[in-house]
């Protein structure tokens, strides 16, 4: 399952208790709100984030105005953090910010800006983000606002400047206005060369008809609408600059280019992002309504993705469920708003998917949407429909086949999800072998090869499954705590514990998922005794220092 397809509905804001460095700003005004805050938490509850929500008169939108009053009187700009005390990355980030390591960071920060959390759970802190025009989707979140206008002038930072690489946030927010986003040589997982290259069609991904148009521009773009449904988006990137090059006045080529390139590379989106607005500025033809208003969804999905979006005095900016209930207004029954939009905006959306796959039932984006969405309500006779449906409308799409393993074992078709994972990785070879690449340059590859993996085990064939879950933890972070457990349910846990160490000091994501390990009950279900779980788990523990 793609695990991005999270939603969170959480806002908070933050006071620190660290001392404001000297300046022509207020330290009374800094201990005064500090105060103020840690009365909600006492009197709302809450650790980190106060529960006010009409209690005693308080709620998000009171904590905000104290917040905006303490910040204008000091000359300084909101830093609005939204997340929760449940939010691991929320908690982390308040370790972060009282850490003494980072005081320089927080007193150089606390010279220019304020910052407040706001809890999101409450019914007051989704009318804070609809009153400040921010789109909140996953936690947590932080946005610069000016104190007196409430203009937002630097979209979200990425959750992990707000933990381990808090020194980003400094970066970020002093940035020189004139600095130009530079691209790093990888996007994702993809090459900056493969990246780059043209693509012609490609059959089997499905149809798609937001582009208008018969030439090879709309061909292009309604390809890369396509393979972005279905999650293959270093083509879908490089379908729409295709058609950039095709057709430079067509605006659905640059729309298409700011939202899979963020999908593609979180670090590159700005930068690509920005690199396709320009453009599009510079050579593309709005004409109808409906042009404009998709235009209008692609910048605010620019503002809403990323802190280093640069506002523009001369455009107004929505949030993006405003872009987004625009665009329904305009083409209520346009199938690419309720798929597309609809899915960036609220993932979890069924109402909007259902009128789509109603609208068009040979939509294979609709029907890919719905299969994740059932798959999450457990209710696996309907899962199954959907799936074996996208497996049948997108042949050439690994994961549309990959989908389809995921259902079958629900069944006890153990055997046929085998073979659904087989053809998955059959088709990530071709690909590869056709664009002269290495499979893992599509971040699919991995995760494709950590399931197969844990099918093998499940039925029996232990040789394989080490092989292929080996393979599978080189390339997927997940597939480290997959290939983990995989040793623990057989016994080699202490081989596992070495192995996993000396892959964690070259491997970035090795690191990661060795250091929030997880065991995965799929795995070791009938594998091994609840006992011996704890025992090995306990042995883990250990060998982690605790």
């Amino acid at each position: 399952m793609a695990r991005w397809l999270y939603l969170s509905l959480v806002f908070t804001v933050l006071g620190s208790s660290h001392s404001l460095a000297c300046g022509k700003h207020s330290e009374g005004a800094t201990i005064a709100f500090n105060a103020g805050m840690k009365d909600h938490l006492k009197n709302c509850g809450g650790k980190i984030y106060s529960k006010c929500d009409d209690s005693q008169g308080v709620n998000q939108l009171t904590i905000f105005e104290e917040a905006r009053i303490y910040a204008s009187s000091s000359q300084r700009k909101l830093l609005v953090v939204f997340g929760a005390d449940w939010c691991p990355a929320c908690r982390s980030f308040d370790k972060e910010w009282k850490s003494d390591k980072n005081k320089e960071i927080v007193s150089l920060i606390e010279r220019e800006y304020l910052m407040v959390k706001i809890e999101g759970t409450m019914k007051s802190a989704k009318k804070l983000a609809k009153k400040l025009k921010v789109s909140v989707l996953g936690f947590p979140k932080a946005f610069v606002v000016d104190p007196e206008s409430l203009k937002e002038e630097l979209g979200f930072f990425p959750s992990s400047y707000l933990g381990k690489r808090f020194s980003k946030i400094k970066d970020t927010l002093f940035l020189k206005e004139n600095e130009q986003l530079k691209p790093s040589p990888f996007y994702g997982s993809a090459s900056s060369e493969l990246v780059e290259k043209e693509i012609g069609i490609v059959e089997g991904f499905g149809k798609s008809n937001w582009a208008p148009g018969k030439g090879m521009a709309s061909r292009l773009i309604n390809q890369g609408a396509a393979m972005f449904h279905m999650f293959h988006y270093v083509d879908a990137y490089r379908s729409f600059r295709t058609a950039e090059a095709k057709d430079p006045s067509n605006p659905y080529a640059y729309i298409g280019q700011v939202i899979s390139g963020f999908k593609l590379s979180w670090k590159n989106g700005p930068y690509l992002a920005q690199r396709a607005l320009e453009k599009m500025e510079e050579a593309a033809q709005v004409q109808s309504s409906v042009d404009k208003a998709w235009v209008d969804f692609a910048y605010s999905f620019y503002k809403a993705h990323s802190i280093k979006y640069r506002s523009d005095p001369n455009r107004v900016v929505p949030s993006m469920t405003e872009a987004y209930e625009n665009l329904k207004k305009l083409a209520p029954e346009d199938v690419e708003v309720l798929t597309l939009v609809g899915f960036l905006v609220n993932p979890r959306g069924r109402d909007n998917l259902e009128k789509a796959h109603r609208l068009d039932p040979e939509h294979a984006g609709a029907v890919h949407y719905l299969t994740h969405y059932w798959e999450l309500t457990n209710k696996h006779d309907t899962t199954l429909g959907y799936a074996e449906k996208l497996a049948e409308l997108a042949p050439s799409s690994a994961h549309a086949q990959h989908m389809l393993g995921h259902i079958l074992p629900k069944f006890g078709r153990w055997e046929e999800s085998l073979g659904q994972f087989l053809k998955a990785d059959r088709i990530h070879k071709e690909w590869a072998e056709k664009y002269k690449v290495q499979e893992k340059e599509d971040w699919h590859y991995g995760h494709n090869l950590d399931l197969m993996g844990v099918v093998l085990a499940m039925l029996g064939r232990f040789d394989q499954a080490s092989d292929v879950l080996l393979e599978a933890s080189k390339h997927d972070g997940r597939g480290v705590a997959t290939f983990f457990d995989y040793l623990m349910a057989t016994g080699s846990a202490s081989f596992g514990v070495e192995l996993i160490k000396k892959m964690s000091n070259s491997n970035e994501e090795a690191k990661k998922y060795f250091k929030v390990h997880r065991l995965k009950s799929e795995l070791l279900a009938g594998q091994i005794s609840i006992g011996s779980i704890k025992k090995n788990f306990g042995f883990l523990e250990k060998e982690r220092g605790g």
